[in-house]
C-alpha cells in the first residue's frame, strides 16, 4: 500500500557557540531521525559544509574543502563509505560503498581533516597534490594514489548529477539512470534538468535516483511529470518560520515543453533529506511510479541558516503537513523496502537491481 508519510516540523536553524564537548562529534553528513527535536552541526562535519553551501545566497559565499567525493560514516571505529559521487577521485578510483577507509599518508582516515587545514576553525583546501590512500575492501587492504578537489559541495553535487546520467539497454528495452544529488531553484539549473529529461523521455524508462539527495523542492521539477495541479501534494506550514524549502502549489502549471509519460522508479533512502523528500513524495502520486529503498531522513526542513557562529542548530519551531499527515519522525515511506547494508562491499546495488526489476516488471 501506498502512503506518503512525512517529515519534521517547520524549524528555524541557526548557528550558536557550543560546549567542547560538542565539538568532538564526527558525524560527516549522517543525518538520522531527529529524536530531540534538534541537531548541531559542526565544522567537524562535512554536513556543515554541504548546508552553508546550499543555503548561501552568492557563489563567492559558498565554503569550498578538500574532498575526493565521497561520503562516508563513522561505524565500528572506522570511517565507511556510504556513498560515492560521480566524475569525482573516490569514484575514479572504484571505492564503493561499504569499504572501509584506513589512511590518508599513513595519518588516519578523516573525510575533512585528511584534505584539509583547520584555519580559524573552519576546515580549508591543503594544496593539491597526490596522497597515498588506504581501504579495506571486505578482507582485502588496498593502497592508491588519490588527488583530492577543492570545491563547495553545492557545485560537487550538481557535477555529480551530470555525471551520472547512464542509459543502458535489457532485453528489448532502454532505461535510463539519473542520480540527481542537488535539487535546486537556479534557472539555469531547472533548465538543464527539464533538458535531460527531454533527452531521455525518449527511452523506455527511467530509474531516478534520489538516495543522498538534498537541497530546496520547486513545482518546476515536477511538472514534466504532473502536467496539471490535480495530482499536487497539499502541502502547509505553520509556526514562527514559515518554511522556505516548502512553497504552496501553483493553481496551474505553465507548460516547460517537456512531459515525461514513460515508466518511472524512484530510488530514496535514510540520507535523502529536505525538498528531496517531497519530490520523492510527489512522485508517488503518479501512477505510472513506483518508490524503493529505505524511508527517506525526515528532514524536510534543512534550509535557510542564519549563521552566528561556529555551529549550525536545528530546532523544531513549527511543523510541516502533507495532504493532512504529520508523522514527526518517519520521513516519506516507499513502495517496496530494499536494504542496502554497509557492513561489507558489494560489486552490486541492491536497491539498483529493486529500481530495475519492478521497472522489467511493467515494461
Amino acid at each position: 500500500m501506498r502512503s506518503i508519510s512525512l517529515s519534521l516540523p517547520a524549524i528555524a536553524l541557526r548557528i550558536i557557540s557550543l560546549p567542547t564537548a560538542l565539538l568532538s562529534l564526527m558525524l560527516a553528513g549522517t543525518v538520522t531521525a531527529n529524536t530531540d527535536a534538534q541537531r548541531r552541526y559542526l565544522p567537524d562535519q562535512q554536513a556543515f559544509y554541504l548546508y552553508q553551501a546550499f543555503q548561501a545566497r552568492t557563489a563567492s559565499e559558498r565554503l569550498r574543502i578538500g574532498h575526493i567525493g565521497v561520503i562516508s560514516e563513522y561505524q565500528d571505529e572506522a570511517w565507511v563509505v556510504s556513498a560515492v559521487l560521480q566524475g569525482y577521485p573516490g569514484h575514479e578510483l572504484g571505492l564503493r560503498r561499504g569499504d572501509r577507509l584506513l589512511s590518508v599518508e599513513n595519518e588516519a582516515f578523516h573525510p575533512l581533516w585528511s584534505f584539509n587545514e583547520r584555519e580559524d576553525d573552519l576546515a580549508r583546501c591543503r594544496t593539491a597534490q597526490n596522497l597515498q590512500l588506504r581501504y579495506a575492501r571486505n578482507d582485502t587492504v588496498q593502497e592508491q594514489a588519490i588527488r583530492p578537489v577543492c570545491e563547495n559541495l553545492f557545485d560537487s553535487y550538481r557535477s555529480a548529477t551530470e555525471h551520472s546520467v547512464n542509459t543502458f539497454i535489457t532485453g528489448n528495452k532502454s532505461v535510463s539512470y539519473l542520480q540527481l544529488w542537488a535539487l535546486s531553484r537556479n534557472a539555469d539549473d531547472r533548465l538543464y534538468f527539464l533538458q535531460l529529461l527531454k533527452g531521455l523521455s525518449n527511452n523506455d524508462a527511467l530509474i531516478l535516483d534520489l538516495r543522498h539527495a538534498y537541497g530546496y523542492f520547486d513545482w518546476p521539477q515536477v511538472q514534466p511529470f504532473f502536467p496539471g495541479t490535480s495530482r499536487h501534494l497539499d502541502v502547509s506550514s505553520t509556526g514562527d518560520h514559515p518554511s522556505r524549502v516548502i512553497q504552496p502549489a501553483p493553481d496551474s502549471t505553465s507548460a516547460t515543453g517537456v512531459l515525461f509519460e514513460k515508466p518511472l522508479v524512484v530510488i530514496a533512502n535514510e540520507q535523502t533529506r529536505g525538498g528531496a523528500e517531497l519530490l520523492v513524495a510527489q512522485l508517488s502520486r503518479s501512477p505510472r511510479s513506483l518508490t524503493t529503498g529505505q524511508p527517506t531522513a525526515g528532514f524536510i526542513e534543512g534550509i535557510p541558516l542564519i549563521r552566528e557562529s561556529t555551529a549550525l542548530i536545528y530546532r523544531s519551531q513549527g511543523r510541516i503537513e502533507i495532504d493532512g499527515h504529520r508523522p514527526e519522525i518517519s520521513g516519506i515511506t516507499v513502495d517496496f523496502e530494499q536494504e542496502y547494508p554497509m557492513d561489507s562491499s558489494r560489486a552490486t546495488d541492491p536497491q539498483f537491481e529493486a529500481a530495475l526489476n519492478l521497472l522489467l516488471n511493467v515494461l
